[in-house]
């Protein structure tokens, strides 16, 4: 398990994971690692397009899944969170 601090530090140094499984009390540190992923992944430009953001509380995951297999449209990159 990585820390906030580490995963904040590999994310800004561009050094990313595939998957990230982020979860937690703390919104504020959730928000902001999602928000850094986003944006090394993603030009600001491109999110409209090619971010995808789903609340497990609300959506099956499967719906999730399906997105992430789908490629991009519009992109190179795309995000799901």
């Amino acid at each position: 398990m990585t820390s906030y601090i580490e995963a904040k530090k590999d994310i800004n140094r561009g050094k990313l994971s595939r998957v990230y499984l982020i979860y937690g009390m703390e919104t504020y540190m959730i928000d902001d690692l999602t928000q850094s992923i986003v944006k090394q992944v993603l030009r600001e430009d491109d999110a409209e397009f090619n971010l995808s953001q789903y609340d497990l509380r609300d959506t099956a995951i499967q719906v999730g899944l399906e997105d992430i297999e789908t490629p991009s449209f519009f992109g190179t990159e795309k995000s799901s969170l």
